[in-house]
């Protein structure tokens, strides 16, 4: 993005500390975006919004201990469920596992709990999947 749509005048790309908010939270992290010069009217391309909430998720994780997307993935690829079965066994909403895998937000404690407790426990996972008709495949490994 080099000219602005509103003014034409020149833009610039702009890092700053700021309060960014995911979901309930709100944590400050570096974002970066562009900023009009003239009229100081501001841009983000697609991919600097994911970047920025990639960001402000791994802050909250930091802060309350969460389990990390490379972990999520592990414990759900353990289990032999995609994310969609997952999704379905914790009774969440569609493509949450998608965006805690990407970590652009983070499990809520009773969903990180519940995570911790299949990796330990694969047959709990089973059982509720069962429950709700699902059909994994045998756990590879026990994760943590």
């Amino acid at each position: 993005m080099e000219r602005c749509p509103i003014c034409d005048g020149a833009v610039v790309l702009t890092r700053e500390m700021r309060d960014i908010t995911v979901g309930r939270r709100t944590v400050r992290v570096e974002h970066e975006f562009y900023r009009c010069g003239g009229c100081a009217e501001e841009y983000l391309e697609p991919e600097m919004m994911d970047a920025v909430l990639a960001h402000a998720a791994a802050a909250i994780r930091e802060e309350d201990g969460t389990l990390a997307p490379v972990e999520i993935a592990a414990i759900r690829r353990d289990l032999g469920y995609t994310q969609a079965e997952l999704e379905t066994i914790l009774n969440t909403g569609a493509k949450t596992v998608t965006r805690w895998e990407r970590g652009t937000v983070s499990p809520t404690g009773p969903a990180d709990t519940l995570l911790r407790v299949f990796g330990r426990h694969p047959d709990v996972a089973h059982e509720i999947a069962e429950a709700k008709g699902l059909r994994g495949s045998v756990p590879v490994r026990r994760h943590r």
